[in-house]
């Protein structure tokens, strides 16, 4: 998430640091092993709630050795809400 969510309203806490270089960006990368067994499982999931923000500042990666094992019914190895996702040529996922 580009910017932590109040527990209560849900609504995103812009700026919680005095909008310092890269507040309101996220960037995830997988370089190991994500196994989740469950049904509607995500790998990966990035989501962008930063109203101003492209896909550009929330990215989500996995690469190098990095494999998605999901064997859960209607799971999904990586998705985004405006966001950029990139699976290597190295990485797996296996659903």
């Amino acid at each position: 998430m580009a910017y932590r969510e109040d527990a209560t309203t849900g609504v995103p806490k812009v700026n919680e640091f005095g909008g310092k270089p890269g507040e309101g960006t996220t960037n995830i990368v997988n370089k190991g092993n994500v196994t989740l067994d469950g049904t509607t499982s995500h790998g990966i999931y990035v989501k962008n709630n930063n109203s101003a923000g492209t896909k550009a500042g929330a990215i989500g990666t996995n690469t190098g050795n990095g494999v998605l094992t999901l064997s859960g019914d209607k799971s999904i190895g990586m998705i985004g809400d405006k966001a950029t996702l990139t699976n290597d040529t190295n990485a797996k996922k296996l659903i």
